[in-house]
């Protein structure tokens, strides 16, 4: 039997054979309405010139050193409470990798201790979704491709603005525990309407302030295994979520048999939005993060740093 939602995308039942079910768990970015960025007092506004909003140390140059903003981390622990988190005191890390996009080689984030876990958010139909965690960390800046339809493999040639990077985000990661994209569409919702209620976001989408990636699996009905699952990369409306999701249900569909093992989904561009298997590499010994250089100073909850912006 076929069925569809009311924006025509196919459910899961249409797909899945009976005795499956999807899986999906939601990586929200969301850009803190805060005057300056998280690092340096360089203004966080969007639609600016590009390279205007930059300065040494948001550019990772040799000898500029980082000073937090208050305010971020004061909307961090608001938005935390706000989803029934714990919040605790928290350290940065360095998660280190290349593109150009990230002037530094490095994303300060947090790893192992982050400001915010163990949260729920209730939808209006009572379905509650678990918050894993909800960390501090700095953007990127914005890489433009020209030619090929915007995408990286067909493009000739790659503009950066750096006037995103640095700006203060928190990352909201959610439990798996959504089974379709019209409950994933209605967390985003929901977690969209607690933004803009607590005043930490201006919650836009459609400029980047608001950003999805959707971690989609299948499994047994009813059983707690979580399988290899396909990343779906920077949404940035409800349609897309729900479009996007279930083009990623054919390449995560039931694969195995009680006498075989799990096979994969053929392996996509990370950056292009398309959908790919994500590393079976546990996030606890990932090797790209490290603690920072230095001093590791922790932030406290009530306590008060040298600037707020």
């Amino acid at each position: 039997m076929s069925n569809t939602t009311s924006d025509g995308t196919d459910t899961a039942d249409s797909v899945l054979p009976e005795g499956w079910e999807m899986v999906i768990g939601l990586e929200v970015h969301v850009e803190l309405a805060t005057a300056t960025k998280l690092f340096c007092g360089c203004a966080n506004s969007f639609g600016d010139e590009p390279n205007t909003n930059i300065c040494p140390t948001c550019l990772g140059l040799p000898g500029s050193l980082p000073v937090v903003n208050e305010r971020a981390v004061e909307y961090a622990m608001r938005l935390g409470r706000a989803l029934n988190c714990t919040v605790e005191p928290s350290i940065f890390a360095r998660k280190n990798y290349f593109y150009p996009d990230m002037p530094k080689d490095f994303q300060t984030t947090q790893y192992e201790e982050p400001t915010n876990e163990n949260g729920h958010v209730v939808l209006p139909d009572g379905t509650v979704v678990g918050i894993e965690r909800a960390h501090i960390e700095e953007d990127t800046g914005k890489s433009t491709h020209l030619g090929g339809g915007g995408r990286i493999h067909d493009a000739t040639a790659t503009l950066v603005d750096y006037n995103r990077a640095g700006v203060p985000l928190v990352e909201i990661v959610s439990r798996p525990d959504m089974h379709d994209a019209e409950t994933a569409r209605a967390y985003v919702a929901e977690l969209r309407d607690i933004l803009l209620a607590t005043g930490v976001s201006d919650a836009r989408m459609e400029e980047g302030s608001m950003r999805v990636d959707a971690n989609v699996s299948v499994r047994p009905a009813g059983s707690d295994e979580l399988r290899t699952r396909c990343e779906i990369k920077n949404i940035n409306s409800l349609r897309s979520l729900g479009t996007r999701t279930a083009d990623a249900r054919p390449r995560v569909g039931p694969r195995r048999t009680p006498t075989t093992t799990a096979t994969s989904p053929a392996p996509i561009c990370r950056r292009c939005g398309r959908p790919r298997p994500t590393s079976k590499r546990s996030m606890r010994r990932c090797p790209r993060f490290r603690p920072p250089v230095g001093r590791r100073s922790r932030l406290l909850p009530g306590s008060r740093s040298p600037t707020r912006r």
